[in-house]
């Protein structure tokens, strides 16, 4: 019976997780859509998904292996935390890339699907 409160934090703290994603991958949507009015702008954030995906995953199945992982996964909290931070107040979109490109690498860090194999 003490179980189902641990499962029901986790179920939704990665809801709470999953909508402020949505939601800041809209603002950033917009925030470049306003800064450029480029649809193109927006459509290179999407393709540096994939690129930053297959390169971070060429590293990290070896990486989580090696570390604790309960340290790793604090930490990249606090650093997406600090990454998502910074883009309002970067000078060019170069560096608003540069940052969701970080941001998006992590990301397969923090999937615990991967862990399971």
């Amino acid at each position: 019976m003490k179980n189902w409160k641990y499962s029901l934090l986790l179920l939704s703290g990665i809801g709470i997780s999953n909508i402020g994603s949505w939601v800041y991958l809209i603002a950033l949507n917009l925030t470049i859509l306003n800064e450029t009015g480029s649809p193109l702008a927006i459509a290179l954030l999407y393709i540096l998904g994939p690129i930053a995906t297959v390169c971070s995953n060429s590293w990290v199945g070896s990486l989580i292996d090696r570390i604790n992982t309960r340290k790793f996964m604090i930490g990249l909290d606090i650093s997406r935390a600090f990454c998502i931070a910074l883009i309002p107040v970067l000078p060019s979109l170069f560096y608003v890339y540069v940052i969701v490109f970080i941001i998006i690498s992590e990301v397969p860090c923090l999937n615990p699907r991967q862990w399971c194999i």
